[in-house]
Order: structure tokens, then C-alpha cells, then sequence
């Protein structure tokens, strides 16, 4: 499986103002949508932002993959570590 990045919105705005953030939108790179949906929300139970109800996923949309010729039109470059580009 491939790296995928997924824009994660749940249903509630999760957005105050201060330290705290917008949480209502997030961006995660992940393998599968359930995967992207369950990171985001384990990170908003542990930090125990909104309410239940708030938590509860709007939509999973596949924003890119890192393959050289992705379903969804957009490539995506994840590394785990630094690559060489030549570039000087």
C-alpha cells in the first residue's frame, strides 16, 4: 500500500479561538481513509476536544498518493528520509 494524503473533516467545528486551534478540517497522510479518520480522532478523545458528537467524521477525501501515477491526479512525495536531488 501506498502513503496517501487525506483531508479529514468531522462534524462538529472543533474551532476555538487561542492555543487550542481549528481542529474541524485536518490533513493526514495515512494508507487507507479508515486509518486517516481513526488517527485524527484517537488525537481529538486523547486531547479531549469538542464533544462526542463534534468527533464524529463528515467526510474523507484522498487529496494525493505517493505513487508515480496516482488514481485521484495528484502525486504526492513522502520520504522517510532526506533524498539527494542534485540540486545545488
Amino acid at each position: 500500500m501506498t502513503t496517501k494524503l487525506y483531508r479529514v473533516t468531522m462534524r462538529g467545528a472543533l474551532n476555538w479561538s487561542g492555543t487550542q486551534g481549528s481542529h474541524g478540517v485536518s490533513f493526514v497522510m495515512a494508507r487507507e481513509s479508515n486509518e486517516a479518520y481513526n488517527i485524527v480522532r484517537a488525537d481529538l478523545g486523547r486531547r479531549d476536544l469538542g464533544f462526542a458528537n463534534d468527533r464524529e467524521l463528515k467526510c474523507v477525501e484522498l487529496i494525493a498518493e505517493d505513487t508515480e501515477y496516482p488514481d485521484c491526479g495528484t502525486r504526492l512525495y513522502a520520504f522517510d528520509k532526506p533524498m539527494k536531488t542534485g540540486i545545488k
